[in-house]
């Protein structure tokens, strides 16, 4: 969470997808999902393992830092 406040306005998470397109449901949910996914897999697999664990799977950060073998602010 640290790394997205610090780098939230970093060009490197900008996408094609404005804010409104998104939020004004011009997306079914199956395309939203397949939006998100593939934008995760953009991330580096360290990145990408966490917020599957953390969001999908539903670990805690504690849990999901313990799986991956860092700390809690590495994850």
């Amino acid at each position: 969470m640290d790394f997205l406040r610090n780098f939230k306005r970093a060009n490197e998470f900008n996408d094609n997808y404005s804010k409104n397109e998104i939020t004004n449901n011009n997306y079914s949910n199956n395309e939203l999902r397949k939006i998100l996914l593939n934008n995760i897999q953009k991330l580096p697999t360290p990145q990408q393992e966490a917020i599957l664990l953390h969001y999908f799977c539903g670990y805690k950060q504690k849990e999901v830092s313990k799986i991956l073998n860092k700390t809690d602010k590495a994850t």
